[in-house]
């Protein structure tokens, strides 16, 4: 399950019209839901977000000290395959400030979730650095000896991936392909509409794609069409969620 930003504003909009408190946490591995209260204050948030689907069995439940516990392991980043990566605590931060922003929060719950990215902090001081840092950190290191790197997206990962290429000791030269070109530049970053993106499938030796597109943004008879062409290997990365 993926929620993009604006699911997730509507999904705060709709607690708050009822009147719940809860936080969202929508990642490329994980998806929580954290509510002050018991079961039967879970069970009516999920009905609210997600309806009928909010009877599945699937899913792991925590409770009190155990659920605390839980989400400020996952905002340190101790939870995550890359132990102390970076994104998930930008994540974090991104879904408390739509919630902030919603009215969802309050009280001593709204304390106890900001409190996540004061424990996200520290555990960033007590932490060994790794020697890879981060999904985008490892993606950089295998795509960036390519030499041309061309990444989709506009959103924390695709930023990251492009700023870890960036941190190479040798930077490949890099693309980036977005919805709205003309609001984004970074420096040293060539900026392309995502309509040609399928020119990148073509000509890129690497491409990292990693949108917050609901839709894959290619078919299959469009990737065949995109890749026909060419003489050298592609080294496509997807790190979209859902896949692109």
């Amino acid at each position: 399950m993926a929620v993009s930003r604006d699911e997730l504003v509507g999904a705060y909009r709709r607690l708050a019209d009822t009147g719940e408190q809860a936080f969202i946490l929508s990642t490329c591995l994980r998806f929580e839901v954290l509510v002050p209260g018991d079961a039967a204050d879970l069970e009516r948030v999920l009905k609210t977000l997600h309806g009928e689907w909010a009877e599945t069995e699937t899913g792991l439940e925590r409770s009190d000290g155990e659920a605390l516990h839980h989400i400020y392991r996952v905002a340190s980043g101790v939870e995550s395959p890359v132990i102390g990566e970076v994104e998930i605590l930008a994540q974090v931060r991104e879904s408390l400030g739509v919630a902030r922003e919603s009215g969802v929060l309050h009280g001593s719950f709204r304390s106890l979730v900001e409190g996540a990215i004061s424990a996200g902090r520290a555990a960033r001081e007590e932490l060994p650095e790794s020697p890879h840092g981060s999904f985008a950190a490892i993606v950089a290191q295998l795509v960036g000896p390519h030499g041309e790197v061309a990444v989709f997206g506009a959103g924390t990962m695709a930023r990251s991936v492009v700023t870890a290429l960036q941190y190479l000791p040798a930077p490949p030269m890099i693309a980036i392909y977005v919805r709205r070109p003309d609001e984004l530049v970074i420096e040293g970053v060539e900026v392309h509409p995502m309509s040609d993106a399928g020119d990148a499938l073509h000509a890129f030796p690497a491409v990292v794609s990693a949108t917050s597109a609901q839709q894959r943004l290619f078919s299959v008879s469009e990737m065949r069409s995109a890749i026909s062409g060419r003489t050298k290997p592609l080294t496509l990365v997807d790190l979209a969620m859902p896949p692109d």
